[in-house]
């Protein structure tokens, strides 16, 4: 174990309780939850913002369909690769899945390393409605691009100050999201960003191999993904009609490998590059799971997991056949 610094819960079952497995990419995730399918009957809920998009499997790593036979599946290929998916259609989307796997009887195990997902769930997050503008977003990429990131943060500043102390100016995506709600509504992003109560108990379970292990992970799962066809996925997508463009190519290595594809660029220089977008996003994930979060129960391995789960679930939600 890394670090476990939050006790289990008191009275755990006087609401319900979900587990989160959270943890940068690389980090076996997955593997975790397969671990807890074993024993517990549970229902995995995505929490990664890149694998609710359809036809991109390899490169997003999502689980196999020997890993989805362990468990029912949820909130996965929601979208195509041009289509946005706000964090409001995400909690409304999960909220109420959450609400139908409890209703089965069965324990929701929500998976993922987008931090904004995962903490908006958790925490209650009241977020805007307003939904997502593609020309307004392709301007101010087109600008963050001519004048830099900074320069889209700073306008941000000047219309919501307390907007831009709160989000990281690396995070383009991020501002430019307040900066939408902020030209559509006149409402300033950070009054529009409160938290409600939720309507169950969070027991967030975290891994973390440590850094070395994890560079390890990335680096011999990226080479898997070329093994197992990732180009020709990439290939498959840009002949459906996608383009580098499209909100889905965000996702850490699919533009690199485009350019590889279109002659821009050889194989090893694009590889490396998608190989280096994989460690960008872990480290970028972390900035949302710090090992000192008292909230998180770290772990370095998926073994760790079922020793880590409060035993009152684990009466609750064991399977029939087992006797634990």
């Amino acid at each position: 174990m890394v670090n476990k610094t939050n006790p289990q819960p008191e009275n755990i079952l006087s609401r319900p309780t979900i587990i989160f497995i959270v943890g940068p990419t690389g980090a076996g995730k997955t593997a975790a939850s397969v671990n807890l399918a074993e024993i517990l009957n549970i229902e995995v809920i995505n929490a990664d913002s890149r694998q609710a998009y359809r036809y991109m499997n390899i490169g997003t790593a999502k689980p196999t369909d020997e890993q989805k036979s362990k468990a029912a599946h949820h909130l996965f290929d929601l979208i195509d690769p041009n289509e946005q998916f706000s964090l409001a259609n995400y909690l409304d989307a999960a909220t109420s899945t959450i609400g139908s796997v409890l209703g089965r009887g069965s324990l929701p195990v929500v998976v993922g390393g987008s931090g904004q997902y995962v903490w908006a769930l958790a925490e209650g997050w009241n977020v805007p409605r307003v939904e997502p503008n593609l020309p307004f977003r392709k301007k101010m990429e087109a600008l963050g691009d001519e004048k830099g990131r900074l320069h889209l943060h700073q306008l941000l500043s000047n219309t919501d100050p307390a907007a831009a102390e709160s989000i990281n100016p690396n995070n383009t995506r991020r501002v430019i999201r307040a900066l939408e709600v902020f030209e559509f509504t006149g409402q300033l992003f950070s009054t529009l960003s409160s938290k409600s109560e939720t309507y169950f108990d969070s027991y967030i379970l975290g891994l973390w191999p440590g850094r070395e292990n994890l560079l390890n992970n990335i680096e011999n799962r990226a080479t898997s993904m070329i093994e197992d066809g990732w180009v020709l996925e990439v290939e498959s997508l840009l002949s459906r009609g996608y383009t580098s463009r499209d909100p889905g190519f965000t996702s850490a290595g699919y533009q690199d490998l485009v350019k590889f594809i279109e002659g821009e660029a050889d194989f090893t220089s694009s590889f490396n590059l998608a190989k280096a977008a994989h460690r960008s996003l872990a480290k970028k994930q972390m900035t949302w799971f710090k090992l000192s979060d008292p909230r998180i129960n770290w772990m370095a391995t998926p073994s760790e997991f079922t020793e880590e789960i409060p035993t009152d679930l684990i009466s609750k939600y064991k399977k029939s056949n087992l006797s634990l």
